[in-house]
């Protein structure tokens, strides 16, 4: 793995090194939601409705694997500082064990509650089947994009941002190819 000593070189210059990358990943991330919505609107005003009302939902497990990942990226990088290789190892290793099993099990909860969900929070009977169209393919894929943002979190724990930015770039390219299916 390519690491950058960001103790070396001009102070100034530092911060933009590891954030380069990750601005182009985020950027990507945006333009493909973005068109995504443009993409969901084209039949109609009811599948932006109902897509809208998964936000929150979004919100909720992004949110949950963000703390993950910050904590990982907290308590690996003074590992990674005190030199100690093999703790930085399994902590990584637990790290990503605990977001696939949380998303897992909040995923599951999820698909099982949908119609009671998202009733309770006002959609309207005939937009079930369309919240069920995009939430049977995104609950199980939460739980490999948050594994993956955890892994992303280790990588610029251990002083590897350009990594993480470039394959969430290509994760939102893709992503973009397999909207239209």
């Amino acid at each position: 793995m390519s690491r950058q000593d960001l103790t070396q070189g001009p102070v100034a210059l530092s911060p933009f090194k590891p954030t380069a990358p990750m601005m182009m990943g985020v950027s990507s991330n945006i333009l493909v939601s973005m068109l995504e919505i443009g993409l969901i609107g084209q039949p109609g005003t009811q599948e932006v409705a109902a897509v809208t009302f998964t936000f929150p939902l979004v919100m909720i497990l992004s949110s949950v694997a963000l703390g993950i990942g910050i904590g990982t990226s907290s308590v690996i990088a003074r590992s990674v500082g005190g030199g100690r290789q093999e703790e930085v190892k399994q902590l990584g290793t637990h790290s990503l064990i605990w977001v696939f099993a949380a998303m897992t099990v909040l995923s599951l909860f999820g698909w099982a509650t949908i119609d009671p969900a998202f009733t309770a929070l006002g959609a309207k009977p005939e937009m079930l089947p369309m919240l069920h169209s995009y939430l049977d393919i995104y609950y199980p894929s939460v739980v490999l994009f948050t594994t993956t943002m955890v892994a992303g979190s280790i990588m610029r724990a251990n002083g590897n941002a350009t990594v993480p930015g470039v394959e969430m770039t290509l994760g939102a390219v893709f992503n973009l190819m397999l909207d239209p299916v």
